[in-house]
């Protein structure tokens, strides 16, 4: 029998970073309250200074620092109030020496002023303010450009847009945002084995669970699934399938048929239409039997046909890829602290499921052990760590990286 050479999940992100290169990722203009999650596919420089006025941080007085030097609870300085600034509007009267305008947060301060009172140091008598506190020049007050100045380059491309970024842009006057289109995704689920809602589900049959968890996992990263379909173990079907697919999704998404056996065809098709594979096996457990092919802007992966197998290689191998082009992180990760030693398997990159929890302010972790085909861990377990191959094992009291996988 043949058995297919494993390579590290770095060499193989490696690998196809290297065909990225290939293939330009389009991009879209699209409306900013629909922009939330997705990658900005260009640099952003804003068109204005934010704030492009002088504005007050504070509820109070806009005064000349002059007029307030000495000022003490004692011996307050007396000014005339000329008026108020409503917010929103141009501050339309200039102060004079001895004058104080009324300014509330976030107002336009008028001409003539170079520092703002608070209002707690201050009290109205009539037509007049007195103010019991010595105040400096630019006390309270912001300046246009303090935050960003025009021509800036403030969003970068490649960001992800959070709900801060949208608050920038919307600060910027951008309404309208470029970025990258979502990656594509057919999914295909193959194998005479596999059933679906409606089928007989008999003895020996397994419920296709594949094509849900990646399904939920590529949405879950921002990417639009075509398709999900299920595919007999017939060789003119799959390739029926992956041949329309091809130069119209940016993946192919195979799960099940990457083993050596038989009846295999994920193997036979990727290279019917790649012409050779990328690679054919990964130095990982799970997700061993894994291959890839790359044609006409299109990536073919066979994932291994166990859910637990190919969702491990689709954040150990396509979620690196997917953040390296887009620039996204695409899962939380949090730093904890081992309570229990655990083994793995020298020579091979070993994902440990693990639960954690708060414990006197910190992040602790205890692995959870299930055969790795066990579906169940994904609800059972809050996240997963990753053994390098180089490593024997973990030991209590050590701090790991937790990649949060739901």
């Amino acid at each position: 029998m043949k058995f297919f050479q494993t390579i590290e999940t770095t060499g193989a992100v490696s690998l196809m970073l290297e065909k990225a290169h290939d293939k330009d990722h389009p991009t879209e203009n699209i409306a900013l309250e629909e922009s939330l999650h997705r990658t900005i596919a260009k640099d952003i420089a804003i068109p204005e200074d934010i704030p492009n006025f002088r504005r007050s941080t504070v509820d109070g007085y806009a005064v000349k620092s002059a007029d307030v030097q000495g000022a003490t609870e004692s011996i307050p300085a007396m000014l005339k109030i000329l008026g108020e600034v409503h917010m929103g509007e141009t501050a339309q009267i200039p102060l004079e020496k001895g004058t104080a305008i009324y300014v509330p947060t976030g107002g336009m301060i008028p001409e003539g002023a170079d520092t703002m009172v608070m209002i707690e140091y201050t009290k109205v008598m009539g037509k007049m303010v007195l103010v019991y506190k010595t105040q400096a020049p630019s006390m309270h007050m912001v300046f246009p450009g303090d935050d960003a100045k025009k021509g800036e380059v403030l969003i970068k491309k490649s960001t992800k847009i959070t709900p801060g970024v949208l608050g920038v842009l919307a600060a910027s006057g951008i309404y309208e945002v470029p970025v990258y289109q979502r990656p594509t995704a057919l999914i295909l689920s193959t194998g005479d084995e596999i059933v679906g809602p409606g089928e007989e589900f008999t003895l020996g049959k397994i419920r296709d669970i594949n094509s849900y968890t990646i399904r939920g996992i590529w949405k879950d990263w921002q990417g639009e699934v075509i398709s999900a379909k299920r595919v007999k173990d017939d060789r003119a079907l799959l390739e029926q399938e992956v041949e329309k697919a091809i130069g119209y999704v940016d993946f192919v998404l195979l799960s099940g048929g990457s083993s050596v056996g038989v009846r295999d065809f994920t193997k036979d098709v990727i290279e019917k239409y790649a012409g050779k594979l990328l690679f054919h096996g990964l130095n990982l457990k799970p997700g061993k039997p894994t291959l890839a092919g790359y044609t006409k802007g299109t990536w073919l992966i066979g994932l291994p046909g166990h859910p637990v197998s190919a969702m491990h290689v689709l954040h150990e191998v396509i979620r690196p890829y997917l953040e390296a082009v887009y620039g996204n992180s695409l899962v939380q990760k949090i730093r904890a602290k081992l309570v229990e030693n655990i083994a793995s398997s020298p020579g091979k990159r070993t994902i440990q499921p693990v639960n954690v929890w708060r414990e006197e302010g910190e992040w602790r972790a205890i692995p959870h052990y299930s055969a790795s085909s066990l579906i169940t861990q994904f609800v059972r377990a809050d996240g997963v760590i990753t053994i390098p191959r180089e490593v024997e094992g973990l030991y209590e009291g050590d701090w790991v990286e937790v990649e949060v996988r739901q």
